[in-house]
């Protein structure tokens, strides 16, 4: 069997496990799953980047970059996905519950779901997480071919890290729901791959340097770490038209051009209105009568659902989904 057929199957079946987790995997029972529901659904309603500083802020608006969420939005709109506050999934006192129990489940579940029998949300949330199936599916994909880029055609290294990358806990549990990281996850394998071919070639077109700074440009739309990287890409720039004895400047701003038209003009847009380019947090955008409220909820987000729920969460794999839908079903 060749490689390529060998990471085909592993794609494959890589795709079945995460489709299977997402499916299994409670409602919203995923770190801020709630919160990219909403989000994707405030895109469902309109196409409006929201400003942070306008308030009152429009319900389930949020900070992070906002291109998984429109590709979420389209979905939400398709589907009707209704809203999930108040809804038949969320406790009474669910603090006072998290502090006093320290529960394993962080919404109310009933045997309906292991039997799938879903309602609306359910079934709007089941088909909005199949995004982040495909879009893992593909950051998969990407990273082989990458390996394909950099290792001798008999190497097995690119299968192995496949299976590394493919098949690592967080990685399976996050690719079955609804989570930014998927987004980056996606675009920056895929700009990787294009940089990597960049590199060896030594023929290089419009159409070349146009896909990595639109490549780029879509990574900076899916999460703002991969702007760190941009020195790194001016210096294999910089190097391999050296290399081949072509023209620089040209190349560089061709490649600016293209990512400012792309994504560039997000960290404009930031800039503008709130003085950084970067939108990390999004208290630093409060008036100082809504900040300590809102550092209040900062502190117990962290303190109460990250360290009890997203450790056993991201850390346990298929068992723990079926576990608390099988209690549920005993129950």
């Amino acid at each position: 069997m060749s490689q390529s057929q060998t990471a085909k199957i592993i794609l494959l079946l890589f795709f079945l496990v995460s489709l299977t987790w997402s499916i299994f995997t409670p409602v919203f029972e995923a770190p801020d799953e709630t919160t990219a529901y909403e989000y994707g659904r405030y895109y469902a309603r309109t196409w409006d980047l929201p400003v942070l500083t306008k308030l009152p802020l429009p319900q389930g608006v949020h900070h992070w970059e906002p291109l998984y969420f429109i590709l979420l939005g389209r979905i939400a709109k398709i589907v009707n996905a209704p809203l999930s506050d108040d809804s038949r999934y969320h406790y009474s006192e669910s603090w006072t519950r998290i502090r006093e129990e320290n529960p394993i489940n962080l919404y109310r579940h009933e045997a309906s779901e292991l039997n799938f029998t879903w309602d609306h949300l359910a079934w709007s949330l089941h088909l909005m997480r199949l995004l982040s199936v495909f879009l893992s599916t593909g950051s998969v994909w990407f990273l082989y071919k990458t390996g394909r880029e950099i290792f001798p055609q008999e190497s097995r290294i690119p299968i192995w890290s496949m299976l590394l990358f493919a098949f690592n806990p967080q990685f399976v549990f996050f690719s079955g729901v609804l989570n930014v990281v998927n987004m980056i996850n996606f675009s920056f394998s895929l700009f990787l791959w294009l940089l990597i071919r960049f590199l060896k070639n030594t023929l290089h077109s419009f159409i070349d340097i146009s896909l990595l700074g639109i490549m780029f440009g879509v990574s900076i739309l899916s999460k703002m770490t991969a702007l760190a990287t941009l020195p790194v890409v001016f210096m294999v720039i910089y190097w391999q038209r050296i290399r081949i004895k072509k023209p620089i400047v040209s190349t560089v701003v061709l490649f600016l051009t293209v990512f400012f038209l792309t994504g560039g003009w997000y960290l404009v847009r930031n800039q503008a209105l709130y003085g950084r380019s970067r939108i990390t947090k999004l208290y630093y955008f409060l008036p100082k009568d809504a900040m300590d409220d809102f550092v209040v909820w900062i502190w117990l987000d962290y303190y109460l659902f990250a360290v009890s729920s997203t450790f056993p969460s991201c850390c346990t794999l298929f068992p723990w989904s079926v576990g608390i839908c099988w209690k549920f079903k005993e129950n």
